[in-house]
């Protein structure tokens, strides 16, 4: 909150600020796990190459938010996402997008642009058959009997 961010000020009794976290595990990656899912991991790691057993504040955010109308991320980790949390149970489409470095000459984020050889009618005949897929999968849940 300063001149840098004037607009932060309009809005200040929209958010906390949160001077005081903590945590008592004795790695550094152990409490971020921690901080990031709310969960203790059930063995501490010295080594700090664990992974969390359960998803970030992030990752459940993105799944109570649902798909964004204009197909835009719920997530973004800016430049990366933190390596230690991974989505567990809720599925990796609550990922985080990870956008890479805005300060790197020539910025621009990964997978936001067709692959080679794939254009846009191309695009739209897998979307088609995706939509396909899906319809006769309802049909046959519909159909089944338990």
């Amino acid at each position: 909150i300063c001149e840098i961010f004037p607009g932060l000020a309009k809005v200040a009794d929209r958010y906390s600020l949160i001077r005081s976290v903590r945590h008592e595990m004795s790695a550094h990656n152990d409490g971020s796990i921690e901080m990031l899912t709310g969960k203790t991991p059930q063995r501490p790691d010295p080594t700090s190459l664990a992974h969390s057993e359960h998803p970030d504040m992030g990752m459940i955010t993105s799944r109570v938010r649902g798909r964004h109308p204009a197909g835009l991320p719920q997530y973004v980790g800016i430049p990366t996402k933190p390596f230690m949390t991974r989505p567990q149970y809720l599925g990796v489409r609550h990922t985080a997008f990870v956008t890479g470095d805005p300060a790197v000459s020539g910025f621009r984020p990964a997978n936001l642009q067709l692959d080679a050889g794939l254009n846009a009618g191309r695009l739209a005949d897998r979307l088609q058959l995706s939509a396909q897929f899906d319809r006769f999968r309802r049909q046959f849940a519909g159909t089944a009997t338990g």
